[in-house]
């Protein structure tokens, strides 16, 4: 999974952090120690000084504010940060979508529908008029209609659910795993699991399946870390709802 991450170019550092602040901190209390930030991304082969520069960054646009506690510089995420962190939050760790109510149409697309190379998908469609596309005429084709870069960004995310299990870091796992996913969310609407590559249930399914694997010792690190825990000390729970996967 590093491997594949740094064959995609120079990492945006600033991207990283955006996921630890969403996926790890919030959970936590929204605060997050700049040393634990670096701990989890060395073994990216991330040094200190290129996270300090992008916390630079991402402060300057207004997406982090920090605030000492003794010799410690905590990090949270701005009020602007906040929103737009809720809103993708919520398209994140949705749960799957139910894969009966799709339609595959040709002509102009309806508002909503995820756009091919020729025609469109849609979901929503009442069941009475449904295609089943796990069981339909699309099944192991369907990939085949996706736009190039859609279609490669599922492949590059089947591929780190592949490798997951030879991982013995679950927190660098974990931190791959949801950033590749955030992006793919946020760049790519969802498409029927038969579009998916190497997927009977979708990638959604199978990231929420994953994830949760790796949740409970990730979190183990995390406190060993020392990154902070919820103002009550309440135990922080898995992001992906059970009926997720």
């Amino acid at each position: 999974m590093i491997s594949a991450f740094h064959a995609e170019g120079r990492p945006r550092v600033w991207s990283l952090i955006v996921t630890i602040m969403g996926d790890m901190a919030l959970p936590r209390g929204g605060r997050m120690p700049v040393g634990v930030m670096a701990d989890i991304l060395r073994p990216l082969g991330i040094s200190e000084s290129a996270l300090r520069t992008a916390l630079s960054r991402l402060t300057q646009d207004g997406w982090v504010m920090s605030a000492r506690d003794g010799r410690t510089s905590l990090y949270r995420l701005t009020p602007k940060a906040l929103g737009e962190t809720d809103a993708a939050s919520k398209l994140i760790y949705a749960p799957p979508l139910d894969q009966r109510l799709w339609r595959l149409g040709l002509g102009p697309a309806p508002k909503g529908a995820v756009q091919l190379k020729e025609g469109w998908v849609f979901h929503g469609i009442p069941q009475a008029r449904a295609l089943t596309f796990a069981d339909g005429p699309l099944q192991g084709s369907g990939q085949r209609l996706l736009r190039p870069d859609h279609e490669r960004a599922l492949q590059d995310m089947a591929s780190d659910l592949a490798a997951h299990d030879q991982s013995n870091d679950a927190l660098t796992a974990r931190l791959l795993l949801i950033h590749r996913w955030r992006r793919l969310c946020l760049r790519h609407a969802e498409v029927p699991a038969a579009f998916d590559p190497g997927s009977s249930e979708g990638l959604r399914a199978d990231v929420a399946r994953v994830y949760t694997a790796l949740w409970s010792q990730s979190e183990e690190m995390l406190t060993r870390l020392g990154a902070p825990s919820t103002a009550d000390d309440a135990p922080t729970t898995c992001r992906f709802r059970p009926d997720t996967h």
